[in-house]
């Protein structure tokens, strides 16, 4: 945990809990998305390149910034951060 100090306001964030629900409701929802998609060449390079896996960081800021407007920013901008 750590301690985020921003406009004199204290803020407990655990990133690693926020990190793994961030990359496990982006795997979940590219899944959803790749689940009814016809298998051919281009379909599964993207399915390849998009499922690959990797620490997810730009949609951890995206949620990240989400969060400093509303409290439920990961269902808000999930299909932005997946992009």
């Amino acid at each position: 945990m750590a301690d985020t100090v921003l406009s004199g306001a204290t803020a407990t964030v655990d990133y690693a809990a926020a990190k793994a629900d961030v990359r496990r409701a982006v795997e979940d929802f590219l899944q959803e998305v790749f689940a009814d998609v016809p298998s051919t060449d281009v379909t599964e390079a993207t399915r390849y390149a998009v499922l690959g896996g990797g620490h997810r960081w730009r949609a951890l800021v995206a949620v990240a910034a989400g969060k400093i407007f509303h409290d439920d920013a990961l269902q808000l901008v999930l299909l932005a951060a997946c992009g």
